[in-house]
């Protein structure tokens, strides 16, 4: 296994999905001296290849986090080996072995899915972040989509996950007799779900969306693992409600904010000058 770059707390992430890989590289080494890691989307990733990786690597030695949003089959053979054997080890495998530290999986299509992805990116020294919630409108279709709490439970005993079906009984009687506005919904949600499988599975983060705060809050209060707010900019987030937000263990994404800029350096050097007033006024405030 292989050494990590890690994204530090408070941590400032370009996101890239620009499919020339001429402009990528020109980007990468105007702004990479000012980001705490670098995401590269599907656009970038299709265009170009694993490839991309090395040559990104070529200009940056920080965190690299491809945004491939695996939602693929994950099957555990039943063989002399018992391994993991479907459609996602491969995909996050290439990943991991061209060069990438996270690979972002959704855990909304089913548990051997994302088992299988925090499987194979952990075998290679990778890592995993999922998506609880998103910043698009219309998320909140299935992501809010109140659970039955008794299905929910009685299928994961079936899957041996007793204990994550029993932390949703307990989660929907809290959530029941909370005061008025202290979660989002009274109801247990598939959001609040995949938050807790990804604690029970060991996921190494999460994906929020910088956009719907209240989403954030209640992240916050089920998970203290590793946070990357995306939706900073044209979708409305903001760096620094970010930060005072999730505090410790965060990271904001910014995308078009810098990559669509007239200046792209004038413009993440304003977005890192924000990064660390917040991360002192966030510090201050714990």
């Amino acid at each position: 296994m292989r050494d990590l770059h890690p994204i530090r707390d408070y941590g400032l992430v370009l996101a890239i999905d620009n499919s020339r890989k001429d402009e990528v590289v020109n980007l990468v080494t105007k702004v990479g001296p000012l980001v705490d890691g670098i995401k590269l989307g599907v656009p970038t990733l299709l265009a170009n290849g694993v490839s991309i990786v090395g040559r990104v690597r070529d200009f940056y030695d920080g965190p690299l986090i491809a945004d491939l949003k695996v939602a693929d089959i994950g099957i555990k053979s039943r063989g002399e080996t018992y391994e993991w054997s479907g459609t996602n080890r491969s995909i996050v495998e290439t990943a991991v072995s061209a060069g990438i530290e996270y690979v972002i999986c959704h855990t909304i299509v089913g548990t051997s899915s994302i088992e299988e992805c925090i499987a194979a990116a952990h075998s290679l020294g990778g890592r995993v972040l999922t998506l609880p919630y998103m910043t698009h409108e219309g998320a909140g279709l299935l992501f809010d989509h109140p659970l039955d709490s008794a299905h929910v439970s009685k299928t994961l005993e079936g899957q041996g996950m007793g204990r994550v079906g029993g932390r949703i009984l307990e989660l929907a009687r809290e959530k029941k007799a909370a005061p008025t506005g202290t979660w989002r919904s009274r109801q247990v949600t598939v959001s609040d779900l995949i938050l807790l499988l990804g604690e029970e599975l060991g996921v190494d983060g999460y994906i929020g969306p910088a956009n719907h705060l209240g989403v954030l809050r209640d992240y916050r209060r089920l998970t203290e693992r590793f946070v990357m707010a995306t939706g900073v900019g044209r979708q409305g987030g903001s760096v620094r409600e970010v930060f005072l937000e999730l505090g410790e263990k965060s990271a904001a994404i910014v995308g078009h904010a810098i990559t669509a800029a007239p200046d792209p350096i004038n413009a993440c050097e304003g977005l890192a000058a924000e990064r660390d007033a917040a991360r002192k006024e966030a510090r201050k405030g714990m």
